[in-house]
C-alpha cells in the first residue's frame, strides 16, 4: 500500500493563505495611507484658498479703513469750514447791525441837538460779530429838554438798545452874550444781535 505524505501541501497552502492576508493587509493599508495623504493634501489645499480669502478680506478691510479716515478727515474739514462760515456771516451780519444801530440813533435825534463822536465798546466776553455792547455818544444842544427828548427817543427804540443813561452834561458859553450851549455825553447799552433770527432772513 502506498502511503501519500500529504502534511507539506497543506503547509504550503496556509503559508498561501497567510502570505495572501499578509498582501491584502499591505494593500489596504496603502490605500489607506493614499487616501489620508489625499485627504490632507486636499485640506491642505482647502486651507490655503481659505488663507488667500482671508488675506483679501484683511486686504479690503484696510483699504475700506482708508476709506473710513478720508470720510473722518473730510468730515472734519466740513465741520471746519462751517464754522468759518458761520464765523463770516456772523461779522457780516454785525457789521450790518452797528449801521443799523447808527441809523436809528440819527433818527432818534431831534432839532437842536448834534452828535459829534460815536464810539462802539464791544461787550466783555461777547461774541464777535453779534453786535451787543455798549455805544457812547457825544454831542451838543442849545436846550437840556432837546437831550431829554433825544434820551426819550432812544429809549422808545426798545429792539435795538435796552438802556440809557446820562453819563455827562456840561453848559459852556462864547462871549459875554453869546449862545449858551450844552455838551453831553450818553452811554446806550445795544441789544445783542440775535444772529439766528437774522441769518433765518
Amino acid at each position: 500500500m502506498i502511503r501519500i505524505n500529504l502534511i507539506p501541501v497543506k503547509v504550503t497552502k496556509k503559508k498561501a493563505r497567510f502570505m495572501n492576508q499578509i498582501y491584502v493587509a499591505v494593500f489596504i493599508l496603502i490605500l489607506t495611507f493614499v487616501g489620508v495623504g489625499w485627504r490632507a493634501y486636499s485640506m491642505k489645499n482647502k486651507i490655503a484658498d481659505v488663507q488667500s480669502e482671508i488675506d483679501a478680506n484683511k486686504r479690503e478691510l484696510q483699504s475700506y479703513k482708508k476709506i473710513q479716515q478720508e470720510v473722518k478727515k473730510f468730515q472734519e474739514q466740513k465741520k471746519l469750514l462751517e464754522k468759518k462760515i458761520n464765523v463770516i456771516k456772523s461779522l457780516e451780519l454785525g457789521r450790518s447791525y452797528h449801521v443799523e444801530v447808527v441809523d436809528q440813533i440819527s433818527q432818534a435825534i431831534p432839532g437842536n441837538v448834534w452828535v459829534t463822536l460815536l464810539t462802539f465798546n464791544a461787550r466783555g466776553g461777547g461774541r464777535s460779530g453779534s453786535g451787543s455792547g455798549n455805544l457812547s455818544i457825544q454831542g451838543g444842544a442849545y436846550e437840556k429838554e432837546a437831550i431829554g427828548h433825544f434820551i426819550s427817543n432812544i429809549q422808545s427804540r426798545k429792539d435795538y438798545f435796552s438802556s440809557v443813561s446820562l453819563a455827562q452834561i456840561t453848559s459852556s458859553r462864547k462871549g459875554q452874550v453869546g449862545t449858551e450851549t450844552y455838551n453831553y455825553k450818553l452811554d446806550v447799552s445795544i441789544k445783542p444781535l440775535d444772529v439766528e433770527k437774522r441769518g433765518g432772513k
